[in-house]
């Protein structure tokens, strides 16, 4: 839509001068004019969209085409467009007959006016009207009847079946406008109901009512007065209110800001409502029509009723499921205006916003809320089945269904409950639905408008809201009804509401009659309707095992459908039964997931697009109720072999395809599939965190299952719980316990959210804590069968001894008494269990040190340890002589509170005193209260008097109690109550103050020089003639360039220079700028010569074409006399040829001192002449090194640097270097120049050479004072992070880092802003320059009053608080923080160089370290803590490819077994050591989903479809090769053998080959010079060392007529009759200096045999030995080898071998492994090339033959 508005496709600036002129109390007169021009620019809007559709489906139409083609997707079907909507037959209850009742002499004067017509029949004695053709004619007749004094009766029977389009258009109009009118609207005579009926006036159809008493069309009445009593059960001081002194409104303006994040909020692509106008149109608005905006909305907000216009809506209906014949089963799509949706938008923030502030959503209601989801409400009714089990009561749940809910709530109920909610201006809610209206487009055509007095507007963003709003009272009512199964969560009600589907439970028959009874005067108070069909009751009595009698429970005297408590039920897409089994959806899981392999094995499309979306469809349905079932590991083994045969049909693969390659690790070579587990943990982890999101009931059972489950396993901390739950068979209910048990089975750690830690307890030894020291320190120290029968008895132990009251080890543990009497354990217990003495023994054999930490260790927070300090102080006191009561008179002990049961504390008391303890003497004040800390401070203040409460008991009770202590109230859990919602406890807005925004581009510009036109756009200079575009370069070089020269000759001149720099950088090569400016420091040179003008280097004063004309700038201090030259001058001779060469040179002779730049493919003779009689060659840029730039960076002014492909000399006069020591340190100097690939040199605004940034888009910044750091953020396509930024002039050291978290390209940007504010000192002023600009409008956005409420549950929430944290801080110190937009990969060198640190960050392992979320599940990987990313999936997904291939591997060595040989043998190729497959995961992982990656897996499990696999699977006839004849064709024979393919194979050969040679010569660091396909007698002509070359020269000639003895060596080689001289190995590797000759030779032969590697070796070995001999012999000096470099066809090579060989070069690890991947990319894209020659050769014989 941009272009439309650049096209001028808008209203004139006239007509918005006069809509700006008008007052805004003629809004009316706005909204026509404004209607008039949206119609003209409609018009023009719609012919340009369909000129750029059909351009868009002509371009998408041959890239498919092309992709088929490339693709070998030929086969592939064009799908045609999907048919119009679906037009069943309908019935309909439209009238269409009446009967005519009066005087019969009128009768028949109506007959004879119509009988004619047929329009009025005769039955016996009565007359009836007949619906004709047309229903305007039904309103003729009536009309017609009621003017001779008739009566008119509707004689409707049943639902009659239509026909004809014009009926079935009304029955559709007669429907919506029945479900379209309030329940209580009736005739406002009679007070009956009322029947629409369509009439057509001037083509325009509109709705008519018709009251059938009263015989006559009225206006039907609607008594507000109705609603005005609210049912009782549902009113009470229980109802949140707003309170009456807040000061929240719904009518505050809003600013220009406001509006632009809105409209930037829009979606592209979506359908325009009934004005025509897109998204697009006004995202990309000119100013003038968005203030106009602004001025109408703002009009609306402060009083001005809403034009008609924009209360209309375009409703299209979607058939949903079930019959077509019932129009109940299609979904209705509204289509609203798009001003109207930013209206709307404003108005739904603020109301959500002051709702949540408030209270007024229930706790229970989680549908349309931010952090709150449908698992929610599944967990909190399966928690209710858990705890009616648990607890032995019965249990009946009824699950209601709203029938068209949305729909059905009348307008005057909804405007009644928000006036009792004190919701404040609800009459500008009621403008927005006060003369609303739809039209319905139906396959008939467009209906009449249908207005709504009942039910939300479908399509409005505001609808779902204030549908929650009303159908909170309901939820109220039930919740304190008084009766029902209050066990849901914690939250004390029995009712769970998501959106309209309403879960009630209850405990007997009565209390479930009681919430019906209140949920059935709520409906009838608002409209609403029961789906009775789609509603159920089910019961179960966990006690006697039988359901309880549920018949008497009845809805409105009607029964619901009843379910056996075995059966199954649907509820939010989850199958459970009320027992609590979710066996149904696990099979339902199955079963849809084998439906889909048997549409997957059909399909058709391209894999690109089928494996993605196939493997999301089948792990969608099990990744969303994963949560809540509980799977076991046979069970999820089971799921995997499925989702294995969906993922080979989705390859196209049979089904017998081995499933090694997806089930192996990429370290050996596979290519794995993520397994349910690796799913399990990502759903798992997101569940817990949604259910502690929140400060309700469900964080509180949430916080109070894991307790438990601490508890009953006898561990304090998440990884003890891990180690606990792994050992079991079965995963517990629990998600929390399977979360853990998942992730120790993955081997990775797990940090559950803060709430649920134990606090100090859980850094105390546990009991699963005793039973891991047991097991390391007694062995050897107690006999072993008493350590067995501990371990074995552990469970009980625990148990008994927790039951007991001694909740921890510490409780039994006296360290002030002997070594054998510090474990107090009971000398005897009930029933006298087996394990009591060996325990006791064990214990006293065990070592104790460092078992309990010291109880004052002084950790955690100061509060705590003033607490652990008192413990310690109360036990040294009572060790000592004294009053013991002053002990307890410390003030300290009013803060401490224990989170110990009292029941267990009762029981360790009457452990201890042998009696009911509280029996004993008391303090008064401490009547009534059950706390433990309450009844030991009583124990201890009695103590001086009271016998029995002695030192030693209250060191115990001490003892006992201190694990157990907490600061603040007794319970740990949060009691919250509801009205404290997730709006009020967090973020505050960014400062307005101190902070500011520029995101304009400063650039943007037009001039016009005579027929040019000149266009800047962010930093880039468009030029043009007329309609003909000349070309582009950067608005640096061409404000460069204005300088000296006139606009008017470089605009002549531009074609010229564009052209031949063009040329240049295709052929040549263009130094790059970073290369330049280390010339330039390095030589002094204060000018360049022989550089275009475009991309002459800016860091020389001086830089110009020739010595003759002036291209360039500096040429106004050029003299072209002789008698001065610049000194030191530098000569560019890269793109010069012989002639320019000679020009240039011409003066060199006369002075002293110059540089040259050549190389050796364009250096003329006469000219390297010349430069070896006046100088010498200082230095050498060998080919592959970083100094050319990047194809067009001239254009953009991007600092990017490529290799080069040949080498560059400098060359300097000997005048220049005539000191020695000058000469070497400036050698130095050119070698240690910082070559990058990113090619940034920071600028400096205090350096003169730095010209180019004063002139550049942001030269004006780099003068701003303070800090001016550039920010990046890098994400991969693999999920890695990283984030950089860099300083200007280093005043802050630049800083980077790897970002972990989800998979968000705003992620590293944020966390890259928050380094640079958090680095730079507070009191500093901060420019900070970005490309980011999502981060940019995510920090304006909090700068707004009503800043985005999306940000609660946005996942940068933690960066994003941190940021807005330290920026309010910065601001209240008054220190100015500037973020500037810049654009990305456009020359900016700050943020170059920060992409750059980024993409490098990327790959560290050193991680910014963030605050963690205190709700977020944290995974520690390598000890760093990260939320669920990519990176992690990928980690895990191939840590659980690794345990299934050790379990396979088991399975193979079992008994059952006899070898490994048991697996197939794609798993024995797979699992080979050494065979580089590390190198072939690492390409499976990056290869593209294609036909060739096809190959390729076809390839490694050697089931490619040759001649000789067709014929195994009885496809084929015979084996035989189709194109050579050879009797068996495999794919090895294809790769290998086929001489039809000879050609193919050869050029794979030589591209494998060559990609060696050169990577060797690139990275060797030995002086190795690498000679490719050179036979013997040529290596006399190599250019010996002179130390070597007479030598050398001898030995060649000996080689070139040796004929080695028959005997010695193989006679079947042809090459060795005419001597060594004919011999050709594929490279020589020579090194004069240390006199080393290496022969290479690389083969790719078949890698099936296991020997494969070292017979091609040794075969190659052999073939070249007699040279190898012969040189030694000729030249005992020099070491001289073979080395063979074997790599079979799949992508094998001997590890040990190749980095032997290479290292021999002097290559590095590192280096050696990047070039081993490197080979197998190349192989595999070679691999798929020989099949696609096949493929062709194939096709070509086949067209031969017919």
């Amino acid at each position: 839509m941009r272009k439309a508005w650049d096209a001028r496709i808008f209203p004139l600036n006239s007509t918005q001068v006069s809509i700006h002129s008008l007052s805004m109390s003629n809004l009316q007169d706005w909204i026509r004019i404004l209607r008039e021009q949206i119609e003209v620019t409609k018009n023009l809007i719609q012919q340009h969209r369909r000129t750029e559709f059909l351009r868009t489906m002509d371009e998408e139409r041959f890239a498919a085409i092309r992709r088929m083609h490339e693709g070998g997707e030929l086969r592939r079907l064009l799908h045609p467009r999907s048919s119009s909507l679906h037009t069943p037959f309908l019935y309909s209850s439209a009238p269409d007959s009446f009967k005519v009742t009066g005087d019969h002499d009128r009768v028949l004067r109506l007959e004879a006016l119509l009988g004619r017509r047929g329009m009025i029949k005769r039955q016996m004695h009565d007359a009836y009207l007949c619906t004709p053709s047309s229903p305007s004619y039904l309103l003729d007749l009536i009309q017609d009847a009621t003017a001779l004094g008739l009566t008119c009766v509707d004689v409707r029977g049943e639902k009659r079946l239509v026909m004809t389009v014009e009926d079935r258009l009304t029955a559709w109009e007669h429907n919506l406008s029945t479900e379209a009118a309030a329940s209580k609207q009736c005739c406002p005579v009679c007070q009956a109901a009322m029947i629409p009926i369509t009439g057509v006036h001037q083509s325009r159809r509109k709705i008519h009512w018709w009251c059938d008493p009263c015989s006559k069309f009225v206006q039907p009445k609607l008594d507000c007065a109705e609603y005005s009593s609210i049912p009782r059960c549902l009113l009470g001081s229980h109802i949140p209110r707003v309170p009456s002194d807040a000061s929240d409104t719904l009518r505050r303006p809003i600013s220009m800001h406001d509006l632009n994040y809105l409209l930037a909020r829009l979606k592209n692509r979506k359908a325009p409502g009934p004005d025509g106008i897109p998204n697009e149109l006004l995202k990309h608005a000119p100013e003038e029509v968005r203030r106009a905006m602004l001025d109408c909305i703002n009009c609306i907000l402060l009083g001005q009723r809403p034009p008609p216009n924009w209360l209309g809506g375009l409703v299209r209906f979607l058939h949903k499921k079930g019959d077509t014949l019932d129009m109940a089963n299609y979904r209705p799509i509204c289509l609203q205006n798009t001003i109207y949706k930013v209206l709307a938008a404003i108005i739904t923030d603020r109301l959500y916003r002051l709702s949540e502030r408030h209270g007024l959503l229930d706790p229970s209601q989680e549908g349309f809320r931010r952090m709150h989801c449908t698992q929610r409400q599944v967990q909190s009714l399966h928690w209710a089945f858990e705890e009616a089990s648990r607890t032995k009561s019965g249990l009946i749940c009824a699950y209601l269904d709203f029938k068209n809910a949305f729909n059905s709530v009348d307008h005057a109920a909804l405007w009644r409950w928000l006036d009792e909610i004190n919701i404040p201006d609800v009459d500008l809610l009621k403008h927005l639905y006060e003369g609303s209206h739809y039209y319905a487009d139906l396959p008939y055509g467009r209906s009449a408008p249908i207005h709504l007095t009942r039910g939300t507007k479908q399509g409005d963003i505001l609808s779902p809201l204030l549908f929650g709003l009303v159908f909170n009272a309901l939820l109220i009512g039930l919740r304190h009804a008084g009766v029902g199964c209050n066990a849901i969560t914690g939250l004390r009600s029995p009712a769970r509401g998501f959106a309209d589907d309403l879960a009630l439970t209850t405990s007997t028959a009565d209390e479930m009659k009681t919430l019906l009874r209140v949920v059935s005067e709520f409906c009838r108070w608002t409209g609403m309707r029961i789906n009775l069909e789609k509603s159920f009751i089910s019961s179960h009595d966990f006690k006697t095992g039988k359901d309880l009698p549920i018949e008497a429970i009845v809805y409105e005297g009607t029964n619901l459908q009843r379910l056996p408590s075995s059966a199954a039920f649907t509820y939010l897409g989850i199958r459970a039964s009320i027992r609590g089994s979710v066996q149904a959806e696990k099979a339902h899981i199955l079963a849809s997931t084998r439906e889909l392999l048997g549409l997957a094995r059909k399909h058709e499309y391209l894999l690109s697009q089928m494996v993605p979306a196939v493997s999301f469809v089948a792990t969608a349905r099990f990744t969303y109720s994963a949560p809540l079932v509980p799977w076991t590991d046979s069970e999820l083994d089971n799921l995997y072999k499925i989702w294995l045969q969906v993922h080979k049909s989705a390859w196209r693969l049979p089904l017998s395809y081995p499933s090694a390659p997806f089930t192996t690790p990429s370290e050996q070579g596979g290519y794995p599939l993520a397994h349910p587990l690796v799913l399990l943990v990502q759903s798992l982890a997101k569940h817990v965190e949604t259910l502690v999101a929140l400060p309700d009931g469900i964080r509180a059972d949430t916080v109070r299952r894991y307790r438990l489950l601490c508890r009953s396993c006898g561990c304090h901390n998440e990884r003890e719980l891990a180690k606990h739950l792994v050992a079991e068979r079965h995963p517990r209910k629990c998600p929390i316990a399977r979360l853990l048990r998942a992730g120790a089975q993955l081997g990775i750690d797990i940090h559950l959210p803060k709430c649920l830690s134990l606090g100090k307890e859980q850094r105390d030894t546990s009991w699963f804590g005793l039973k891991v020291r047991i097991q390391t320190t007694c062995e050897g120290r107690v006999p072993p069968q008493d350590i067995a029968t501990v371990i074995n008895s552990w469970n009980a132990i625990y148990r008994r001894l927790s039951h007991g009251g001694r909740r921890t080890p510490r409780q039994i543990f006296d360290a002030s008494q002997p070594a054998t009497d510090r474990w107090r354990l009971p000398n005897e217990l009930s029933r006298n269990p087996r394990w009591l003495e060996p325990l006791r023994r064990v214990l006293t054999g065990m070592d104790e040190t460092g078992l309990f930490p010291p109880l004052d260790r002084g950790e955690g927070f100061p509060s705590t340890a003033i607490h652990q300090a008192l413990v310690h102080d109360a036990l040294r006191a009572l060790e000592t002589a004294g009053p013991i009561s002053p002990i307890f008179q410390d003030r300290r002990w009013l803060h401490i509170r224990s989170s110990a049961l009292f029941h267990s504390w009762n029981t360790h008391l009457t452990t201890i005193f042998r009696q009911d303890w509280q029996a004993l003497p008391v303090l008064p004040h401490t009547a009534g209260r059950r706390d433990p800390v309450h009844a030991l401070i009583a124990l201890g203040l009695v103590a001086d008097s009271e016998p029995t409460v002695t030192r030693t008991i209250l060191r115990e009770l001490i003892r006992w109690i201190a694990p157990h202590l907490r600061s603040g109230p007794s319970r740990a859990m949060m009691d919250v109550t509801p009205s404290v919602q997730p709006l009020s406890y967090w973020l505050s807005p960014l400062s307005t103050s101190y902070i500011t925004f520029h995101t304009a581009d400063n650039t943007a510009g037009v001039q016009q020089f005579g027929e040019y036109t000149v266009s800047t756009t962010h930093g880039i200079v468009h030029i043009s003639r007329g309609t003909e575009m000349i070309g582009s370069v950067s608005s640096t070089r061409w404000r460069l360039l204005i300088q000296d020269f006139q606009p008017a000759d470089i605009l002549k001149a531009l074609p010229t220079w564009i052209s031949q720099v063009e040329h240049e950088e295709n052929t040549v090569g263009i130094p790059s700028s970073q290369f330049w400016h280390g010339l330039r420091k390095t030589l002094l040179a204060p000018c360049v010569l022989g550089c275009n003008a475009l991309v002459a280097p800016s860091v020389f004063p001086m830089a110009l074409r020739n010595w003759t004309t002036p291209e360039g700038w500096g040429w106004a201090q050029f003299q072209l006399a002789d008698t001065w030259l610049p000194q030191g001058f530098l000569l560019n001779l890269l793109t010069a040829n012989a002639q320019e060469q000679q020009d240039l040179c011409a003066y060199l002779s006369r002075h002293p001192q110059w540089f040259v730049l050549t190389r050796a493919r364009t250096l003329s003779l006469a000219t390297k002449n010349m430069l070896t009689a006046h100088g010498h060659c200082l230095a050498c840029y060998p080919r592959g090194s970083l100094i050319a730039a990047s194809k067009g960076s001239w254009r953009k002014s991007s600092p990017r640097a490529i290799r080069s492909r040949e080498d560059w000399y400098i060359w300097a006069s000997s005048a220049a270097i005539a000191d020695e020591g000058y000469q070497n340190r400036l050698k130095k100097a050119l070698r240690d120049i910082p070559l990058t690939s990113d090619g940034v040199v920071l600028p400096d605004p205090s350096d003169p050479d730095c010209r180019e940034i004063d002139l550049g888009p942001f030269g004006s910044l780099y003068q701003r004072s303070g800090v001016i750091v550039a920010t990046d953020g890098s994400l991969r396509k693999d999920g890695a992070m990283g984030a950089a930024f860099v300083s200007l002039q280093g005043k802050l050291p630049p800083k980077s880092a790897a970002v972990h978290g989800s998979k968000l390209s705003m992620r590293p940007e944020m966390v890259a802003i928050l380094m640079a504010v958090e680095t730079c000192p507070p009191d500093t002023a901060l420019t900070i320059l970005t490309d980011s600009l999502s981060s940019i409008d995510l920090l304006q956005d909090l700068q707004r009053e009503d800043f985005t409420v999306w940000i609660y549950h946005h996942p940068l929430r933690c960066i994003v608080e941190q940021l807005v944290r330290r920026l309010n801080a910065r601001a209240a110190l008054h220190c100015n923080t500037h973020f500037v937009k810049v654009k990305a990969h456009s020359g900016e060198p700050m943020n170059e160089l920060a992409d750059a640190l980024a993409s490098q960050a990327a790959e560290l392992s050193d991680t910014y370290q963030l605050e963690l979320n205190p709700e977020a599940v944290y995974f520690y990987s390598q000890g760093t803590p990260m939320e669920w990313n990519t990176r992690l999936k990928r980690q895990l997904t191939q840590t659980a490819a690794a345990r299934f291939t050790r379990s396979r591997l088991a399975r193979a060595e079992s008994p059952g077994h006899t070898t490994v040989a048991d697996l197939s043998k794609t798993a024995q190729w797979l699992i080979r050591t050494g065979q580089g497959r590390k190198q072939l995961g690492l390409y499976m992982q990056s290869a593209p989903i294609d036909n060739g990656t096809k190959q390729v897996l076809q390839t490694i499990a050697g089931t490619f479809p040759s001649q000789r696999r067709l014929f195994q699977w009885k496809i084929a006839d015979t084996p035989t090769c189709p194109l050579c004849g050879q009797a068996d064709e495999t794919q090895s024979h294809i790769q290998c053998v086929c001489p039809a393919l000879q050609r193919a194979r050869i050029r794979a050969h030589h591209r494998l080959a060559q990609h060696l040679w050169s990577g060797i010569t690139r990275v060797s660091t030995r002086g190795f010079e690498v000679y490719i396909e050179q036979t013997v007698a040529s290596l006399r002509g190599l250019p010996a060392s002179p130390a070597w070359y007479h030598d050398w020269q001898r030995m060649c000639d000996h080689l070139d007529s040796y004929v080695p003895d028959s005997l010695e060596y193989d006679e079947t080689d042809s090459t060795l009759a005419g001597g060594l001289g004919r011999k050709r190995p594929d490279a020589w590797a020579i090194n004069w200096r240390s006199a080393k000759l290496y022969i290479l030779e690389f083969t790719r032969p078949s890698d099936t045999s296991p020997t494969w590697d070292t017979s091609t070796d040794d075969y190659k070995k052999a073939k070249y030995q007699p040279i190898c001999d012969r040189i030694h012999l000729l030249m005992p000096n020099w070491t001289v080898e073979v080395l063979p470099f074997s790599f079979g066809i799949r992508g094998s090579f001997n590890e040990r071998v190749w980095k032997h060989n290479l290292d021999k070069f002097g290559i590095s690890i590192s280096d050696s492994d990047k070039l081993m991947s490197e080979m197998v990319e190349i192989n595999m894209k070679e691999l798929s090339a020989i099949y696609r020659a096949r493929q062709a050769a194939l096709s070509q014989r086949h067209n031969a033959h017919h």
